[in-house]
């Protein structure tokens, strides 16, 4: 793929008409980077840049180096330390097509060059051993937040202040769907401020690691489902498979649940009382692997 001279031959022995070209090449750097990199070169002379306005620019990552030409057509980007954006120009515009972007913590500093103007997902990852928060000032330069629908912070740890989230959620005026993991949720539903934007502005909620109680205790399942009393769609793990009735008729926007279940011990009498709640809330239901160590409801909701 990486050869310009082969492809310039066939665009112009078979490809004559040929107004629109788009691309994204990689190579392993087990080649030699400077081999590699004149390969690249090749992409950027006069027939691909004057000729045809085809521009592009590269990046060097920890194992691959890529090529792509701009705008950047794949609509989902991972950012590490590793990642080094080269370019003859500084184009603009260049990520606009992306909508779906997860950055480690340490890339987001004053020295990332990568903007993303129109992104709907963003995913937060934690590099290992790093215990520097999120800095929200070079957040903002890496990413447009006006757009944002949904925010994984899942590897949340100490990346995110509460107040920093608070900041997050003010500027993400779209945003609607959240995942996190139990740990962390319920230590941020400590703070009133970031309490209130959570009622009012996340319909979906995925609380992933399947092995963590999402409650300790009533208390906290009261404040969760004050908290998310607006929430319609719910994914998590629940260690009392009687608490997931509790949850029906406590959160009624509900409209869809997805629970993994700790191993249910009587199931005949859990049974029963799911299928009376599920007429109770014209609801149809699904369980698989009943007799499993992790049986998982699946539950659609049409309330009367």
């Amino acid at each position: 793929m990486l050869n310009a001279s082969k492809w310039e031959k066939l665009i112009h022995t078979s490809l004559i008409y040929l107004k629109k070209f788009q691309f994204k090449f990689g190579c392993s750097r087990q080649y030699a980077d400077k081999l590699v990199l004149n390969k690249i070169h090749g992409f950027q002379n006069d027939f691909w840049c004057k000729q045809h306005h085809w521009y592009t620019e590269y990046s060097i990552e920890k194992y691959y180096i890529f090529i792509y030409t701009i705008p950047y057509l794949s609509n989902t980007l991972k950012l590490t330390l590793d990642t080094k954006r080269c370019s003859k120009e500084k184009y603009s515009n260049v990520f606009n097509k992306v909508k779906n972007v997860s950055l480690y913590d340490d890339v987001i500093n004053n020295e990332c060059e990568y903007y993303f103007s129109n992104i709907q997902t963003l995913e937060l990852l934690m590099t290992k051993g790093n215990k520097n928060f999120i800095d929200m000032h070079y957040l903002n330069r890496i990413v447009n937040l006006s757009n944002l629908k949904h925010l994984n912070i899942s590897e949340y740890g100490n990346m995110l202040t509460s107040s920093l989230l608070v900041e997050t959620l003010k500027q993400s005026s779209k945003l609607t769907w959240l995942t996190i993991n139990p740990k962390d949720l319920m230590l941020l539903l400590n703070n009133d401020e970031l309490c209130i934007y959570l009622n009012r502005m996340i319909r979906k909620l995925d609380i992933l690691k399947y092995d963590y109680p999402l409650f300790n205790n009533r208390n906290e399942m009261n404040r969760f489902c004050e908290v998310f009393v607006n929430i319609e769609q719910l994914v998590c793990y629940m260690m009392e498979s009687m608490d997931v009735v509790f949850l029906l008729n406590q959160l009624k926007q509900l409209s869809m649940v997805n629970i993994y279940l700790s191993s249910v011990n009587d199931r005949e009498y859990f049974m029963n009382l799911l299928e009376e709640e599920s007429h109770k809330l014209n609801s149809i239901y699904c369980i698989e692997g009943m007799d499993t160590k992790a049986p998982k409801l699946f539950m659609w909701i049409g309330r009367n």
